[in-house]
């Protein structure tokens, strides 16, 4: 399958999902089958700021299960955090093409993953300080305070200014 026919298909079952699962309340993004996404531990990325979902090129019913994972990410705006998994609860009991598997992914705390996290709360709140930041990725990704989050990942900070200064909020 090219890429043109991937995303084509994608986008298909972007806008079925989105009627079938969420109502049709998802905001509309493109969806791009690509060779590779940013991280190679991962088979999809979302990128609020250019409403857009990149697939991992697999075979459709893998690249479908990724897509409605991705999905689960553009409603709750949380990496793996409890949002998330509640939200992938609420699709597998309506019988969405997810793995029961991924409730039980945890969040691997990269650079990577924090600064999408900052890159997505910028985007939502232009305005959200640094201790905002903190505060959300502490309880809603790493399930932990915020200052146990700031002694056990001291970068945050500076993802965190890379974040704002690629948003252009800094």
């Amino acid at each position: 399958m090219s890429s043109r026919t991937g995303s084509s298909v994608l986008q298909r079952a972007y806008e079925d999902f989105n009627d079938r699962y969420f109502g049709g309340k998802l905001p509309r993004y493109r969806v791009e089958v690509v060779d590779r996404v940013s991280s190679a531990r991962e088979s999809g990325e979302v990128n609020r700021r250019a409403k857009l979902i990149r697939i991992q090129r697999n075979l459709l019913n893998v690249m479908r299960e990724t897509l409605i994972h991705e999905m689960a990410h553009v409603r709750t705006n949380d990496f793996h955090g409890p949002r998330w998994k509640a939200e992938v609860q609420r699709l597998l009991q309506l019988g969405a093409p997810i793995s029961p598997d991924e409730l039980s992914r945890a969040p691997a705390v990269t650079r990577e993953m924090v600064a999408g996290v900052a890159s997505n709360l910028l985007c939502d709140r232009p305005g959200a300080s640094f201790r905002d930041f903190v505060c959300w990725i502490a309880d809603q990704h790493l399930c932990m305070s915020p200052a146990q989050a700031l002694r056990r990942f001291p970068w945050i900070r500076r993802v965190y200014r890379e974040a704002q200064e690629d948003s252009g909020t800094a």
